[in-house]
């Protein structure tokens, strides 16, 4: 038998090497975006936003934190991930409005940008929001989470046609494929909600399908400062950048801190006229990129964050 040439051993040793940060680049984008994508919407549309603004703010918080990651990864060479902040949103949530509605939230949005940017160019404001006991940080999130876990559960009784599917899929995956769960619920959600609407006879135009960024002047009030975005920038920074910090050091990372919180901060204020709430450093999905099944070799993983960031620009659409 002829042995194979150097050319394709070097082509096969390379796609043996980039073919596990490519996937797990694709996978971290589909579970990063599909596992909290509705919260974001119901934050959203708590604050006051209308269909198309809430739109409007997961798109420009998708685009914004896509291409934060392309540039971070890449200047780095590490698998640094961004997210937007899913706590934060499910802060929105049970916030409700603030006086000023939806103007005064996007005003409040602004100013947690700014306040991320502080916190990359002031030390001391880091080694603050570090010493938030982890405690602290845990029963906050569980407080804003716990509502909205409930919530299938108690639509299953109102709606069981359209919710049973979905909870089926996610509960049977969860216990043969953790990992394609919650993008397999989401198809079986689309699957559902189209079916529903074909049989109910809903017309829906073409043109609205098609993403489209919404500007609000932003307005700022002292109730949506205190209110909004105080509690938004605390919770972003304490339950997402800190672990974000702790998840990649797990896997041998030492984050970039400061461009990290400068990329983040910036793209939190060019996303909020546009209705993004917050983008911040990911915590559970980074994982997924910095692991070993983002390959074998180290200095390769960086890849996967990379192409998860081109995956989130795609998902955007």
């Amino acid at each position: 038998m002829p042995s194979a040439s150097p050319t394709t051993t070097n082509s096969r040793a390379t796609r043996d090497a980039l073919g596990p940060p490519i996937t797990a680049g694709i996978v971290t984008a589909l579970v990063g975006f599909t596992s909290s994508f509705a919260v974001v919407l119901a934050g959203l549309r708590a604050v006051g936003a209308d269909q198309g603004q809430a739109s409007s703010g997961l798109l420009a918080l998708t685009l914004t934190f896509g291409l934060g990651i392309l540039w971070l990864s890449w200047r780095s060479r590490m698998p640094v991930t961004l997210a937007w902040s899913t706590p934060g949103a499910a802060l929105l949530a049970t916030a409700g409005t603030v006086d000023g509605g939806w103007p005064a939230a996007v005003g409040a949005f602004l100013l947690v940008g700014v306040l991320i940017v502080l916190t990359g160019l002031v030390p001391l404001l880091g080694r603050l929001m570090a010493k938030i006991p982890t405690a602290l940080a845990q029963a906050m999130l569980a407080g804003v989470l716990l509502p909205l876990c409930l919530a299938p559960f108690k639509s299953l009784g109102t709606a069981p046609a359209l919710i049973a599917p979905v909870l089926l899929c996610w509960i049977v995956l969860m216990k043969f494929a953790p990992r394609w769960s919650v993008p397999a619920s989401l198809l079986v959600a689309l699957a559902v909600i189209g079916i529903h609407i074909m049989s109910s006879g809903v017309q829906i135009p073409a043109e609205s399908l098609l993403p489209r960024l919404e500007w609000t002047t932003p307005v700022f009030s002292v109730e949506a400062a205190i209110g909004l975005a105080l509690p938004l920038f605390v919770v972003t920074m304490a339950s997402q950048n800190i672990p974000g910090v702790a998840v990649l050091k797990s896997f041998g990372y030492t984050t970039p801190w400061r461009p990290s919180m400068l990329v983040t901060g910036a793209g939190t204020i060019a996303g909020a006229p546009f209705g993004g709430h917050a983008i911040n450093l990911a915590a559970l999905s980074a994982a997924l990129a910095a692991g070993e099944e983002a390959g074998k070799d180290h200095g390769r993983r960086w890849i996967a964050a990379f192409v998860s960031g081109l995956a989130y620009l795609v998902l955007a659409a």
